[in-house]
C-alpha cells in the first residue's frame, strides 16, 4: 500500500468534523519583491504609462511568488446508506496550488445528493513532521507542534445531477476563530502558516436538502439538527494533499 493510500485509509477511518461536533492576505509579496515605480499625489494628473508601469510591477511581483500545483482524488468518506460506491472510491478530481500568498483549491466532484447543501473545510497540518508516523489525522489535533487548523473553505448546493465544482482560497496567516460556536466558520488553530510544507486535507460535508438557510453552506453545524437535515450532517467526501515532492 502506498503512502497516499495509507493517508486515505486514515482519513476514511476518522471523521474530522464529526469529532469536532461531539485578514485578507496577511503577507503577500515581500517588500523586496515589490517596488512601485511611480507615486501619485492628490490633484495631479496620472499618466497612463506610469499607471500601467505600477500595475506591471504588481503583476511581476505576484508572478515571482511562484507556485506549485498538485492533483489529488476526491474520494467518498462516509455514506449513510453504506451501499455503492464504497468508502474510499474515487468520485472526482481536485487541484491545489501553493504560493507564498496562500493556497488555492479547485475541486470537481460527483455522486453528491442532488439539491443538497455542502460545505468544504480546510484541515491544515502546518508541521506534518510532528504528526503520527502513520500519517496526519484528527488524532494529531491535540499535538501542539503539529499546528493544526480547521477552517471553512467554501460551500454550495449540488446540482440536479449530484455534481458540484468548488473553488476556494486560503491566505497565509492567522484567521479569526470562533471556538465558542460550532456554527463558526473558523473552528480552531493558527491558520495556514506553512503554505509550501503543510499537509492539507479537505472535507466535503453534507447538510441535507437545501433549505435556503445560508448557514447550510457556510458553517459546520448549519441545519444539522432540524427538519432540513433529518438524518443529521455527515462528512461525505474528502481530499488529501500530501507534501509536495
Amino acid at each position: 500500500m502506498t503512502e497516499l493510500q495509507n493517508q486515505r485509509v486514515l482519513l476514511v477511518r476518522s471523521s474530522f468534523l464529526i469529532a469536532l461536533c461531539a485578514s485578507l492576505i496577511s503577507h503577500g509579496a515581500n517588500a523586496q519583491n515589490l517596488t512601485i515605480p511611480n507615486t501619485f499625489t492628490a490633484g495631479t494628473a496620472a499618466v497612463a504609462d506610469e499607471v500601467n508601469a505600477n500595475f506591471d510591477a504588481v503583476a511581476t511581483a505576484v508572478n515571482d511568488l511562484g507556485g506549485q500545483t498538485s492533483m489529488a482524488d476526491v474520494f467518498t468518506f462516509f455514506l449513510p446508506d453504506e451501499v455503492t460506491p464504497a468508502a474510499g472510491d474515487v468520485v472526482g478530481t481536485a487541484a491545489l496550488n501553493r504560493t507564498a500568498a496562500g493556497v488555492t483549491l479547485t475541486a470537481d466532484t460527483t455522486l453528491l445528493d442532488a439539491g443538497s447543501a455542502y460545505t468544504l473545510w480546510w484541515i491544515i497540518f502546518n508541521n506534518p513532521a510532528a504528526c503520527d508516523p502513520a500519517g496526519c489525522s484528527d488524532a494529531d489535533f491535540g499535538t501542539a507542534a503539529v499546528e493544526a487548523s480547521v477552517m471553512n473553505a467554501t460551500g454550495r448546493v449540488a446540482d440536479t445531477n449530484g455534481n458540484a465544482t468548488f473553488s476556494a482560497f486560503l491566505p497565509v496567516g492567522y484567521v479569526h476563530t470562533n471556538p465558542s460556536s460550532m456554527n463558526g466558520r473558523q473552528l480552531f488553530g493558527p491558520g495556514l502558516q506553512n503554505a509550501a510544507g503543510a499537509e492539507i486535507h479537505v472535507v466535503i460535508r453534507c447538510h441535507g436538502p437545501w433549505s435556503g438557510n445560508i448557514e447550510q453552506i457556510s458553517t459546520v453545524a448549519g441545519d444539522c439538527l432540524n427538519a432540513a437535515s433529518p438524518s443529521g450532517c455527515f462528512d461525505a467526501q474528502a481530499i488529501v494533499f500530501p507534501l509536495p515532492m
